[in-house]
Order: C-alpha cells, then structure tokens, then sequence
C-alpha cells in the first residue's frame, strides 16, 4: 500500500473524530494539537485537525485536581503531631466546615493526623484558581486548635500572601509565619 494512501486514512479518521468532537460540545481548549511548519489547517476540520496528526486529550483535561475528601496533607509546622506525619503517614482530609465540599487555600478543613481528629487551614495548594496564586508542590497545611491558634511555634515554608485578607481571622498563624510569597 502506498504512503500516500495510508496518509488519507488517518487524515480521514481524523476528520470522523473532530466532527464526533463538535456534535457532542466538547470545549476546543481540552485538546491539542501537534503541528509541525508544512502542516496547515483544513476547511472541513475548522482548524482543529493538522494533516497528519491525531487529537489527544490534554494531561490538564483529565488530571482531578480538586481537595476532596481523603486528600493527602503535608504539616508544615513544628507541632508534636506534625511531626508524627514525618515518621508515619500523612494527614488526609476527613470533614469541611462549609457547604461546599472542596477546599481552597485559606479554608479551615478537619484532618486525620497520627490517629486523631484536628481543625487545620490550607496553606498551599497543587491547584490553583488564579494565576496569582503560587503553586505548591504539594498540598500544604497549618494544624490549628478549635479557637483557630496554631499548635505548632514555627511554620517551616512559606505562606501565601492571599492568606493576609483574612488577618483578623487568622491572625496568630500570620504571627508565627516567616516567609510570605
């Protein structure tokens, strides 16, 4: 069979798949495409296609990047239970104090940690809303008691400065904290 032919193929398989794309509503941003300099777009795909070339679900599409329920924590403050994740495990999320069931930096969630129940704020996120909000490489918290006073005497990374709005609220963790970003 011919390269020629084999080429057709493809491309018209990949005609099938954008025309499936744009029947069923799927958003244009959750895929890209790879293209090269003599690629050009056709007509019949309205652009989304390239000759030779396949449309591939993006990693951001289909990564759950959501605090949810059973979540995984870092403690990054020195208190004896924060320690204790050090050696064992990590504190997972088991409750919220708010109707929503998903966090977001700031937000005050109830943990699992070493065994025990506690109230901690979420201090960093892998996710992020906004694009001035830093990204953490993992999802960071402060472990706090009932009165929203930090257990710990340090917080060992830094804070973001978006936690600073809510000061009368949190504003014996603020004291503790050395860095903001």
């Amino acid at each position: 069979m011919a390269a020629h032919s084999v080429a057709t193929r493809i491309f018209k398989f990949g005609e099938s798949v954008c025309r499936y794309l744009q029947t069923n509503c799927l958003r244009k941003s959750h895929f890209f495409v790879s293209s090269s300099a003599h690629n050009k777009p056709t007509s019949a795909t309205s652009g989304l296609l390239f000759s030779r070339t396949a449309i591939k679900p993006s990693v951001a599409a289909n990564q759950h990047r959501c605090i949810t329920s059973l979540t995984r924590f870092n403690v990054v403050d020195n208190s004896a239970l924060g320690q204790r994740t050090k050696r064992n495990s990590k504190a997972y999320l088991i409750g919220f104090y708010r109707k929503r069931k998903t966090a977001d930096i700031g937000d005050v969630i109830r943990v699992a940690v070493g065994g025990k129940t506690n109230k901690a704020i979420v201090v960093g996120t892998r996710k992020t809303k906004h694009h001035s909000i830093p990204r953490y490489d993992n999802n960071n918290i402060v472990l706090v008691d009932d009165n929203l006073a930090p257990l710990g005497t340090r917080i060992k990374g830094p804070i973001p400065s978006i936690i600073r709005r809510r000061q009368a609220k949190y504003s014996k963790v603020l004291a503790i904290a050395s860095r903001f970003i």
